[in-house]
């Protein structure tokens, strides 16, 4: 294991603004399959990083219209994009292969939990004693041999009376579990404009959340 490139990293990420750090073993990822695991980007992956940042401001939750082009943007992403691409350059230099997964590959909740940082909610979002369930992922596959983070993350839910099921507008939980196609539906339906550039999605299970500590 590489310790000190898995230092350099973490710091790397710090300064440009993370708010999380984490790093999962690649075969760590067995029971997924296709996109969702990381030998389908890198067939040599060693390591899955993760990489997070607060939802200290709800604009940072918002789709955001281009200047010049169509459809939008998230705007967290472009944030994390940009944390990721360092992280990847310096890999580069160190003649590693690193791909940032897309948002549909890698599970993100799923690599954070692996890497110590958090628990998944009755929310379905992860959720760590520093921020609740309140930040936004990305994950890094690459071949560089990186030390795993170990943590023991508190679990949050237990003494809970399902504040978020009983938030949540789409009755998404209404089976005592997640269901992605009736949130989906209903954020889709309901999205909040901001500006005429700007619309936001429903986060009612998370900001319903007891966990919230920011």
């Amino acid at each position: 294991m590489d310790e000190i490139l898995t230092r350099k990293l973490h710091e790397l990420a710090s300064n440009c603004g993370a708010d999380l750090f984490g790093v999962a073993n690649a075969n760590d990822f067995s029971e997924y399959t296709d996109k969702h695991n990381p030998y389908f980007y890198v067939d040599s992956a060693k390591s899955v990083i993760v990489i997070g940042y607060q939802i200290g401001d709800t604009v940072l939750d918002a789709l955001i219209k281009p200047i010049n082009g169509k459809g939008y943007v998230y705007f967290i992403n472009e944030i994390l994009g940009n944390i990721a691409h360092e992280i990847i350059s310096v890999l580069l230099l160190e003649r590693k292969k690193a791909i940032l997964s897309p948002n549909n590959g890698i599970f993100a909740k799923d690599t954070a939990v692996l890497a110590g940082l958090g628990t998944i909610g009755k929310n379905n979002l992860l959720i760590t004693e520093k921020f609740g369930s309140h930040t936004r992922l990305r994950t890094i596959v690459t071949d560089a041999e990186l030390c795993k983070t170990y943590g023991k993350p508190k679990y949050f839910c237990d003494n809970c009376s399902n504040l978020c099921w009983s938030a949540c507008p789409a009755n998404a939980f209404s089976e005592g579990r997640y269901n992605k196609g009736a949130c989906f539906e209903y954020t889709k339906s309901h999205v909040k404009k901001l500006s005429e550039n700007a619309i936001l999605g429903c986060r009612e299970c998370e900001l319903a959340c007891p966990a919230f500590a920011c």
